[in-house]
């Protein structure tokens, strides 16, 4: 936005080049690749999503970082790491081994369980901006919708108080954007409160409580949610812009952690009014297991193994002002069903159901 030529290598694979990633963080040889051709394109920033099994396994230990972001922190990848605290140890090697010690770390306190938060002490950069409530950098001094439903932020920052608009609907979008305009000034010649102004003219990402629809003056929304905290999140936003049903699909991927799914299972039935419950990714787990495993003796639970017919179900059941949020795939564009790994794509169901 700001004309500061720029990349980003993640979930999403490489935004310059288009190209898909197996690896959120790809192996070093993939990646310094990449970082080898983006340089000779004249990019001048990189943005790379640091996984915790790419900090855990060394794949970013040869780069000079110059900026790092802190986000959030809640159960995930536990089929990978012995414990919480183990996930959260190959995180935070981030901030305390691979930043420059003359770098800038960007750390959301607001999503920082009480029981790290003397990590702050450990981190090894000579910069650090904190976003918190209160007593920090970036101070929230409050929060609050426009009549569009889109957050707007009231911010402290270095003592001056503004007012951000942000076209987000949940309060961890409009976080992790105060987090992104803190990074944008690593490196350039940007201010925090240029970058800030720029928080309204972002759009979303897609399949990250991405609107993909509106039918029959209903939202229709994909998200990447697949852990019991990210479904929280999308829920409660969605709720409260929802004057009538909240609808949700979801499903939990196999040989992953199984010890979420009846969290999973809990977080829908209390949000959502119509919970329906399907495949994703099972991978070599019997999937009538998996869905067993998240449903519940309940009248709003309802079991459809085929996710392009539960989805399907799903749009049809959607009467005036409902919402319906589709979980866990997001932007990916596959199943796995055991070794074979057919195209599916979430967006694409909701677009030919809704044309019929």
């Amino acid at each position: 936005l700001v004309g500061v030529k720029s990349a980003s290598i993640g979930t999403l694979g490489n935004s310059a080049h288009g190209m898909q990633s197996v690896l959120t963080t790809p192996e070093p040889i993939s990646l310094h690749k990449q970082l080898d051709i983006l340089t000779s394109e004249g990019f001048q920033n990189l943005v790379i999503e640091a996984s915790s099994h790419g900090l855990d396994q060394f794949r970013m230990d040869a780069l000079e970082i110059a900026g790092a972001a802190f986000t959030s922190f809640s159960r995930d990848h536990l089929d990978y790491h012995i414990s919480i605290d183990s996930y959260f140890n190959a995180k935070k090697r981030l901030f305390t081994e691979l930043i420059s010690p003359k770098g800038t770390a960007v750390i959301n306190m607001i999503d920082l369980p009480i029981k790290y938060y003397d990590f702050i002490d450990c981190i090894r950069s000579e910069n650090l901006i904190t976003i918190d409530r209160a007593n920090a950098t970036i101070s929230i001094l409050g929060i609050t919708r426009g009549e569009d439903g889109n957050i707007q932020v009231q911010v402290d920052v270095y003592g001056d108080k503004i007012i951000i608009m942000t076209p987000f609907k949940a309060s961890f979008q409009a976080y992790n954007s105060l987090v992104a305009g803190c990074m944008a000034t690593i490196n350039t010649d940007i201010s925090i409160l240029e970058a800030f102004a720029c928080i309204e003219k972002l759009s979303d990402v897609k399949g990250r409580l991405e609107c993909v629809a509106r039918y029959n003056n209903n939202n229709i929304y994909i998200d990447y949610a697949h852990t019991p905290n990210a479904m929280k999140s999308i829920l409660e936003a969605i709720k409260s812009i929802t004057k009538n049903r909240l609808i949700i699909v979801f499903g939990a991927g196999g040989e992953r952690d199984k010890g979420k799914r009846s969290i999973m299972a809990d977080v829908a039935d209390k949000y959502a009014d119509l919970v329906i419950i399907t495949d994703d990714n099972p991978r070599f787990e019997e999937p009538h297991l998996i869905r067993r495993q998240l449903m519940k003796k309940s009248k709003k639970f309802t079991e459809i193994a085929n996710r392009k017919e539960a989805i399907s179900y799903a749009i049809l059941e959607l009467s005036s002002d409902d919402s319906l949020v589709i979980c866990g795939k997001g932007h990916e564009e596959y199943m796995v069903y055991g070794d074979e790994k057919i195209y599916f794509s979430d967006h694409r169901v909701v677009e030919e159901t809704i044309k019929k």
